[in-house]
């Protein structure tokens, strides 16, 4: 008589069952959050117009808007797949609805501005970045390239953080380009807050 217990065969495919789901689930649990340290430079990108400093992205570098002159501040990966832009959002906006606004308002110029872009209906959604309430929309280029403006506050002031997919890439890509965005609002908002 042995002192060992074994599962039965029921226990044992039970274990394997839970192990094989808890690694499904883990492998599938969408794109790694990227380390602000990781991913950004220690150089800073001033805004042409406002009092915004961005830090710049690793691989990215930074350039002039000498298409419309409309954005305060253009970050251009350097393989020119992706591009990044500050734009500031002007006009008539509500105190009381302001966000809600500047993003419609944001919509509307976007389409004007950038002929090529379009902005998705029903893609509007709030987000937080560091505890500052923020607005996106996603929109599409005339060949389907996705991009993402978020819209925010920054010192009493509306604008637009728009990341553009330059060259055709894969969802992981655009993904990354989103990410890229938030972490470079959540370190603006931490030296505002700091």
């Amino acid at each position: 008589m042995s002192l060992i217990k074994y599962p039965s065969s029921g226990g044992v495919f039970s274990i394997l069952y839970i192990l094989f789901v808890s690694l499904l689930f883990n492998s599938c649990s969408g794109p790694s959050e990227i380390s602000p340290e990781k991913l950004l430079t220690s150089e800073k990108a001033a805004a042409e117009n406002s009092n915004i400093k961005l830090a710049i992205p690793k691989g990215w570098f930074r350039t002039k808007d000498n298409k419309h002159y409309s954005a305060d501040l253009w970050l251009i990966k350097k393989d020119y797949s992706a591009a990044i832009s500050l734009i500031p959002v002007s006009g008539d906006i509500p105190p009381e609805n302001g966000l809600k606004e500047a993003a419609e308002l944001s919509r509307m110029m976007l389409g004007l501005r950038e002929g090529q872009y379009k902005p998705e209906t029903g893609s509007e959604k709030n987000l937080k970045l560091n505890g500052v309430l923020c607005r996106s929309y996603l929109f599409t280029d005339k060949g389907g390239a996705r991009g993402r403006a978020v819209i925010f506050n920054y010192l009493g002031k509306y604008y637009e953080l728009a990341g553009y997919i330059l060259k055709k890439n894969n969802n992981l890509e655009q993904e990354k380009l989103f990410e890229i965005q938030d972490i470079l609002l959540n370190e603006l908002f931490t030296r505002r807050t700091s």
